[in-house]
């Protein structure tokens, strides 16, 4: 159960990195050549002690940016499934994604792309990265 709670103290983590509540900082350009748009898994993330650990197999979390502006968040953790959609914009600040929740919530993330642009990973305010694989 532990573990669970990690993983989605990760996953919020990521979309809750910085609150953003202006859009002053977003591009106007079209983000279908972005190298985020596409379906990811997560595959691992840093526990509070900021060791890395692999995902359970039970668990899987899924985003999903669309080249419309479109995400979709998709969990399925050993059993409790969960999500949420929304839109997608690549800010004027390096790496930084913004995703903007249907509920409004607005969150930030620094996002690095890795081996081939096929893996990303993300860090949170607090420290702990998430690294999700492109599927």
């Amino acid at each position: 159960m532990k573990n669970i709670k990690n993983i989605l103290l990760v996953v919020c983590s990521f979309l809750i990195l910085v609150s953003c509540s202006s859009s002053s900082n977003t591009e106007s350009t079209n983000p279908t050549a972005d190298l985020i748009i596409g379906n990811w898994k997560l595959i691992g993330y840093t526990d509070a002690s900021g060791v890395f650990q692999s995902v359970q197999d039970c668990i899987n979390v899924f985003q999903k940016y669309d080249a419309n502006g479109a995400f979709t968040l998709t969990a399925d953790q050993c059993g409790t499934t969960g999500g949420f959609s929304g839109t997608w914009v690549k800010t004027a600040v390096a790496n930084q994604y913004q995703v903007t929740q249907t509920n409004g919530t607005v969150d930030t993330a620094i996002i690095i792309f890795t081996e081939n642009n096929t893996k990303y990973t993300s860090q949170s305010a607090n420290g702990s990265t998430s690294v999700f694989q492109k599927q």
